[in-house]
Order: structure tokens, then C-alpha cells, then sequence
């Protein structure tokens, strides 16, 4: 029976939270679901005034795996959203092709998963090796041309010598479609077509909202929307409006292609782009002397913007005449502030070189500190020329001494500077992990034997702007000075125990930022715990520091309740770099009890046995602290043993089984239980199992039973004698037959049949051949086994004595002996059929028909 309550006592385990710790290293993005008894949504305030719901991406559950921790280690609801992982392909190894058919330029990236858009960033050249050969290079999602240049080689022969297939795009990843460049030689001679310095970063957007923290408007396909513009006007190529939601600084990226429709030295097809009505760096000339498609333009620039409704546009011209086709215009959008940090360095002088090694354009070196460990996207972006048509660059991190994509860059068609068209713009983009203090350079050089230009105008005389950016890809954490973070969801049963409350901080301390505080309230932000100060993190290494709040309070489900707890900030702390904050608890759960008895069979012989097996689940969040199981057998079953033991379990008393902390999972012991020798075929015996258990906290909470019913089947012999003569004279031989049959369901064994045989008959002979005894006038058989149903018969044959009085009853009776399938004896019988014996009698006796006579008179 249950004993008196003592509590719930909880073995926390070090190793489970050494395990949890571990696990939180982990990079967020990893996406890990939440199980059974945890929270699966978390939302964390950026502001005072603004909270948002993160995603599953930004909650990390875990449980504890050890077999005697008897709790969920769940919850760690990120108040930071951590850092956004890009998709990238890069090629810096020049690749060749005579073929007129796409080839792939080994530039490609793995399939974008499904259910998120991605912006993608995208750079490559080509070139020709003879001046009336064509190259062509595409950038395809999927199936689909998303991007397209095509430009004539200067007869140079490499990737450089032609021009550049850049911009900016948004695509929807389906689970199967990849990005990737492919290029082939289009027309001419077919000299030999390049391809090189291939970059293409696709940076997930799930974490961000659209229309609130980024906005795109894209054109796809190999149409031209504007077609035939000339000198005159600019054209509206693409016009949008976004309503931003504050005054700051969006990172704007906006990208066209374009080609001029005559084949004049002097051709230029011109773009500009517009950000609330103000040019974005300049206008973008590309100039052509043939008429072909496509030439890129693109620029990215940190606008400083307005709150509310803010118009993007492209306009497109002729720098000349002939007229001038466009199309692909896209304008994307991002609030800067969304991120941790997107440093911009902007270079209005220009630079020239005739050096054909490269030399720094000092005006755009730009350093970058990452708070932790983070995903950067660097962007340069300038307009290029040379007096010799080639002027190619090249990114690098000058930190670690690295370069990438090199010999980016754009080539004028036409020798020398002209005041009727500007240098062609260029793109380079880069995307990497960095943990630590990094510079960025973009550096350019001269290809052949004039002057390189960079960042001027047509005359080599003003400088145009050009920029470097560098875009942190983590998404800001808390940091403000008692901001609140709540609505943790942990949705605990108002029965759970809480054992443990503990908040933790990924961040690191300089000796700028030594000190971190945090402060959790239990009652929606009337009482604050006191500050707990994390100052062990001397380092970025990815960990949590955790604060333990256990003794805080007496924690109950309902502080925990997204009503009452709340986590903040308690202490400025000089613009450390907080990348989350987390909460975990460790916790009881309620049990939920199921209970299942079945019965190997359902039908048993005497002697045999039957298997009792009793199965219980806890299917809830906590374990049971006892669980009895009451066993009642019948009189007609025996207990004969059990494994109660091999799951814990103490049989106590009259077949009572206690089972101590229980957690949740599945069980089963089996109890064996045997047949009764002589129980009546066909009987049916119950028996009865009460279960019995107390909760998590020691509290009786259920009781329940269950019967098991199994039918006892046994052999049962039937008995019939049939005489062969119902009268008998003296002299007659009498035959007796006896028919044995098991009308029982189980089987008889050890038969012994015998009959007595009457004194006044004398005994000839059996059939089968019976054992007879003279002297005590018996005649027996023995058969080994009866299955129910079988049959068998026994003859034998007497005469009766010459002698035996007249009516005198013949009796010979018989019986049988048998044991049931246990070995119990039992017996059938007697039986007898009577027989009577009939001897003739005389008394002579003289009639006479007179009763007087004469002499004479004849008398009858």
C-alpha cells in the first residue's frame, strides 16, 4: 500500500549540465527542436518598445540524458539572435573553354534549403582571347538564367579582358536548386573564352521580417523592359517606395544590365541610381562596339535615410547615340540596424598607377571588429578604367595577408580616357568567419602599359565615390540598461517542481567592458532578484556563463509563467557585446501512468502455466516516486515466480510489488502462475490486479484495476456398459462391452480399467487381453493417455454357472482410474448393466373333466 509522502528528493547531475553547457557552444543556427516538456518559441526585446518573436532557429532545448536523472534541462530562449550562416561559392582559379555551349566555371553552391529567400550577391569576369570573339557568363538558379554578360575580348586572353556579370538578387530556396556560374564562347573566331575571380554569397533571410527590417523589388529574365532609350531623358527602369520604420542607415543595393544597340567606339549604354531622389555614387557609364548583350552595373552604398515612405529608383539612358536597351533592374534593401554592426568607408579622390602589381586604393581601407565570432559580407565597389583598356583589382585581408577575387575589374573597349563616357563600374564581394580585429583593402593595378584609374571621373581629373562595406551577418543582442526580456514559453504544469533557475550571458569582457549584470524577476518586473555578475569570460570562445537565480525565490510554475519572469540587463555595461541572453531550468514533470496486464494464454491445463505480463508507461514529464502492484490469485492458480526484480521491484507481503522512482518510460515484468490438479474443465478463474502509485511530489494520484480471466480446461472420462443378453439361462454366455471416452478439453492420463466379475458367471476371455485374477475376481486394463475426445473399448465374455438359482441378478460393474495433465487421481464410475437368470420349473398336477363316474364311463 502507499506509504506517507517525504517529498520528491532531485539528483541534479553535473555531467547533465556540463552536457547542456556543451551542446550551447554549439553555433544557434544549428535550428536544434525542442522535446517533450520544453518550450519551443521564445520572444526577446531588441528595445524598450519593440519585441520579437525568435524563431526555432533561436531556442535551444536539450534533456538530460543519463538514465537516473529523473529531469528536463530545457529552455535556453536566446535573447540575441545570433549569427546568420551565408551560402557562398568562390573561384579565384581562372577557367578556359573554346566551346559555344555553357560550361560550368566550378563557381557553384550547395541547394538552398526551402522556406526562406536569400539575397544574393554575386561577381564574376570574362574575357576573350581575340578581339572578334564574344564571351559570355551566366549566373543561374536552378534552371534559370538569373544574370547574364556578354562582352568582346580585347585579344589579351584572360578572364579580365572583357567585363563583369554583377548585381544583386533575391531568390525563394526550394531544397534542390543551387547557384552557379557557367560561361562559353558565343560568337567570332572562337578563340579561346575565360572566366575567373567567380563570388557568389547568398545570405538566408528567415531571421529578418520583410517590410521591416529589408525590402526588395527584383526582375527577372532575358526581355529588355526598357528598349531603344536615347540620349535625350532618362528613362525609369524600375521605381519602388518603402515605407522605413526609422530614421538611419540602410544598406541599399541596386543593380541593372544594359547594352547599346550600334557598334560606334564611343557607345555607351548609362545608368543611375536614386535613394529618396539623391545619385547614389554617380552615373554609370558602360561603353560597346558591338551590339551585343549584356553589361553590368550595380552600386552599394550605405544611405543614410528618413523614416516613412522613401522612393528607389533606376534610371537608365544613352550616353550617345545610338539608343540603349535595359533590363534585370533590382532594388534591395536592409535596415542596418537590424545588424550588430556594418562599418562603411567611402573614397571621393580617386587613384591612378601605371604599376601592373598592385598597389593600394588606400581611401577605402576599412577594419572591422567582430564583437564574437561572426559571418561578415565585404562588398567593394568602385568605377574603374585605363588609358591601355585594362584595369583590374583585387580584395584582401591585409590582417591576414590573404587576397580574393583577384583581377576583378571591368575593360574599356576603346583606347584612352574621353570626356564622353566615365570608367565602367566593378563589383567585389567577399563573405567570411572572423573572430577578431580584421582590415580589408581593395587594391588595383594596371594590366598592360598604360594608367590604371580608380574612383575617377572620364578625365582622370575628379574623384567619384566609390565604397567599402563590411556587414556583420550577426543580428544584434540585448544591451541596454534594464531593458526586459520575457515571454520565455516554458508553459509548465502548476505540478511541476522547479529546482533550478539559471540565466546566462555569451559575451566576453575587455578591460573597457569588465563587468556584466543580470537580474530576473518573478512577478512581471515588481521584484528583481539581486544582481549577478558574470565577469569569467576573458575571451570570444562561444560559452555561456550561467547565473544561478535558484535561491532567488521559491520557484513555482506560475513565477516562471511568461507573465511574471522576465530577464534584464541590470547594469550598463559600456556597449559590450552581448550576443544572447539564455535561461535554463531543471525541473520535475508530473507522471502520466498507463497499466496493461495480458495473459500468455487464455487456456490452461492442470499442472500447466500460464505467463502474467504487467506493463506500465510514463508517458509524462517526471517520474513517479512508487508504484504498487496488488496480485490476487484465485484458489484455482498457484504462484510459481516472477522478474519483478530485473526492473527494480520488491515483492512484498501476498504478492505486492512496489517500483520507487519511476521515470518516464516503458516497463514490463512478468509473473508465472500454474494450474490447480482437479479443477473442474471448463472452469473460469479471475485474477485481480490493483495498481496504486503517488506522483512527482509523493502525492497518491491514481488507482486503478484490472482482472485477467483464463479458463482451466481438464479430461473428463465418460463411462458406458452394454450387456449382450438382458435374461440368461444357465449355460449362456454373457458379453459385456465397456466404451471409454474423454469428453473433457484436456487430456487424461495413467487409465486403469478394471470390472468385478459376478460370482455366479465364470470368466472366458477379453478383448483387448485384460489382466485377470481369479481369486479376487478381477479383470483390468491399463492405457497410457486420453486426448479429448478419444475413445476406447473394452470387451469380455462369462458364462453363467449351471446351477444359479432362477432370478438370480448378474452383476458385473466397472470402473476407471485416471490422473488429470497435474497428476491429480480422479476416478469414473461404477457402471453395471443387470442381467437376470430364468431356470424352468415342473409341479405335475392330474385334472379330471367330472367329478363322478359310472364303471365303464371314460373320464378326461
Amino acid at each position: 500500500m502507499p506509504r506517507g509522502t517525504e517529498g520528491n528528493p532531485l539528483i541534479v547531475l553535473a555531467l547533465a549540465f556540463a552536457l547542456l553547457l556543451t551542446l550551447v557552444m554549439l553555433p544557434p543556427i544549428l535550428g536544434l527542436e525542442s522535446p517533450v516538456g520544453s518550450a519551443a518559441a521564445v520572444e526577446t526585446q531588441r528595445n524598450p518598445t519593440s519585441c520579437v518573436a525568435v524563431g526555432n532557429n533561436w531556442t535551444y532545448c536539450d534533456r538530460a540524458s543519463s538514465s537516473d536523472d529523473a529531469y528536463a534541462e530545457a529552455n535556453e530562449g536566446y535573447g540575441g539572435e545570433g549569427n546568420i550562416t551565408p551560402i557562398t561559392a568562390f573561384q579565384d582559379t581562372e577557367q578556359s573553354t573554346t566551346l559555344t555551349l555553357l560550361q560550368d566555371a566550378n563557381a557553384e553552391t550547395t541547394a538552398l534549403p526551402a522556406g526562406s529567400d536569400y539575397l544574393v550577391i554575386y561577381s564574376g569576369n570574362h574575357g576573350a582571347g581575340d578581339t572578334s570573339t564574344l564571351s559570355e557568363l551566366v549566373l543561374e538558379f536552378g534552371s534559370t538564367v538569373i544574370a547574364r554578360g556578354i562582352g568582346e575580348g580585347l585579344g589579351s586572353g584572360a578572364h579580365w579582358a572583357s567585363g563583369q556579370t554583377s548585381g544583386f538578387h533575391v531568390v525563394t530556396g526550394d531544397g534542390t536548386s543551387t547557384l552557379r556560374f557557367r560561361f562559353r564562347c558565343v560568337s567570332g573566331l572562337l578563340a579561346t573564352c575565360y572566366a575567373g575571380a567567380m563570388a557568389i554569397v547568398a545570405i538566408p533571410l528567415d531571421l529578418l521580417t520583410e517590410g521591416k527590417d529589408y525590402w526588395q523589388v527584383v526582375r527577372n529574365g532575358d526581355g529588355f523592359n526598357v528598349t531603344d532609350a536615347d540620349v535625350a531623358s532618362w528613362t525609369v527602369l524600375l521605381t519602388t517606395t518603402f515605407n522605413l520604420p526609422e530614421a538611419g542607415n540602410y544598406i541599399t543595393l541596386m543593380s541593372a544590365e544594359g547594352r547599346t544597340d550600334g557598334g560606334n567606339s564611343d557607345d555607351a549604354a548609362t545608368v543611375r541610381f536614386l535613394a529618396n531622389g539623391t545619385v547614389l555614387g554617380s552615373d554609370y557609364h558602360q561603353e560597346w562596339e558591338d551590339d551585343a548583350d549584356s553589361m553590368s552595373f550595380m552600386k552599394a552604398q550605405v544611405a543614410k535615410l528618413d523614416a516613412g515612405d522613401r522612393p528607389f529608383t533606376i534610371e537608365v539612358r544613352s550616353r550617345s547615340d545610338p539608343t540603349a536597351d535595359f533590363r534585370r533592374g533590382r532594388i534591395v534593401v536592409l535596415r542596418a540596424s537590424v545588424f550588430d554592426q556594418v562599418v562603411q568607408s567611402t573614397d571621393t579622390s580617386g587613384a591612378s598607377t601605371t604599376n601592373t602589381g598592385f598597389v593600394d586604393f588606400s581611401g577605402l581601407d576599412t577594419t572591422y571588429t567582430p564583437n564574437l565570432q561572426e559571418y561578415v559580407v565585404v562588398l567593394a565597389n568602385a568605377v574603374m578604367g585605363s588609358s591601355s583598356e585594362v584595369a583590374v583589382a583585387e580584395l584582401r585581408d591585409d590582417t591576414a595577408g590573404v587576397s580574393y577575387r583577384i583581377d576583378s575589374g571591368e575593360a574599356e573597349n576603346n583606347n584612352g580616357f574621353s570626356p564622353d563616357r566615365d570608367q565602367q563600374p566593378t563589383l567585389v564581394v567577399h563573405a567570411e568567419q572572423i573572430s577578431s580585429s580584421t582590415t580589408w583593402k581593395l587594391r588595383f593595378r594596371e594590366a598592360l602599359s598604360g594608367t590604371a584609374v580608380i574612383g575617377r571621373n572620364p578625365d582622370n581629373t575628379t574623384g567619384i565615390r566609390s565604397d567599402l562595406i563590411v556587414w556583420g551577418l550577426s543580428l544584434p543582442g540585448p544591451g541596454k540598461n534594464d531593458t526586459a526580456w520575457s515571454n520565455f514559453g516554458y508553459g509548465l504544469d502548476p505540478t511541476d517542481i522547479v529546482n533550478r533557475v539559471e540565466a546566462g550571458v555569451e559575451w566576453f569582457r575587455t578591460s573597457q567592458r569588465p563587468i556584466l549584470n543580470l537580474s530576473v524577476s518573478w512577478d512581471g518586473g515588481s521584484t528583481w532578484a539581486p544582481n549577478l555578475t558574470a565577469t569569467n569570460k576573458s575571451s570570444d570562445d562561444d560559452s555561456v556563463e550561467w547565473l544561478d537565480f535558484s535561491a532567488a525565490t521559491a520557484w513555482d510554475a506560475s513565477k516562471l509563467s511568461d507573465a511574471n519572469f522576465m530577464v534584464r540587463v541590470a547594469t550598463n555595461f559600456s556597449g559590450a557585446r552581448l550576443d544572447h541572453v539564455a535561461v535554463r531550468i531543471n525541473w520535475v514533470g508530473s507522471p502520466n501512468l498507463d497499466f496493461l496486464v495480458t495473459a500468455s494464454t487464455s487456456t490452461i491445463q492442470p499442472g500447466q502455466t500460464s505467463v502474467l505480463r504487467v506493463e506500465f508507461t510514463n508517458s509524462g514529464q517526471g517520474p513517479a516516486e512508487d508504484i504498487w502492484v496488488n496480485v490476487s490469485f484465485p484458489a484455482e492458480l498457484s504462484y510459481v515466480g516472477d522478474d519483478a526484480e530485473s526492473i527494480g521491484g520488491v515483492l512484498t507481503g501476498a504478492y505486492s510489488y512496489e517500483f520507487s522512482s519511476v521515470t518516464p518510460g516503458d516497463y514490463s515484468f512478468n509473473i508465472t502462475a500454474s494450474a490447480m490438479g482437479g479443477t473442474p474443465n471448463g472452469t473460469l478463474v479471475v485474477t485481480n490486479f490493483t495498481f496504486e502509485a503517488t506522483d512527482h511530489r509523493g502525492v497518491p494520484f491514481i488507482q486503478t484495476g484490472q482482472d485477467v480471466t483464463i479458463t482451466i480446461v481438464s479430461g473428463v472420462i465418460d463411462l458406458s456398459l452394454v450387456s449382450s443378453m438382458d435374461d440368461v439361462d444357465p449355460g449362456d454366455t454373457l458379453t459385456h462391452n465397456l466404451m471409454v471416452r474423454n469428453v473433457g478439453s484436456g487430456i487424461v492420463q495413467r487409465l486403469l480399467i478394471e470390472t468385478f466379475i459376478d460370482p455366479n458367471v465364470t470368466y472366458i476371455s477379453s478383448s483387448p487381453m485384460g489382466n485377470y485374477s481369479p481369486v479376487q475376481r478381477a479383470l483390468n486394463w491399463t492405457v497410457a493417455a486420453l486426448d479429448a475426445g478419444d475413445t476406447t473399448s473394452f470387451e469380455w465374455s462369462m458364462v453363467v454357472n449351471v446351477g444359479t438359482p432362477d432370478l438370480t441378478v448378474l452383476v458385473s460393474p466397472a470402473r476407471v482410474h485416471y490422473e488429470d495433465s497435474n497428476g491429480t487421481r480422479l476416478e469414473a464410475g461404477p457402471v453395471a448393466v443387470p442381467s437376470t437368470v430364468r431356470v424352468a420349473s415342473f409341479s405335475p398336477q392330474l385334472d379330471s373333466d367330472a367329478s363322478t363316474a359310472e364303471r365303464g364311463d371314460e373320464v378326461d
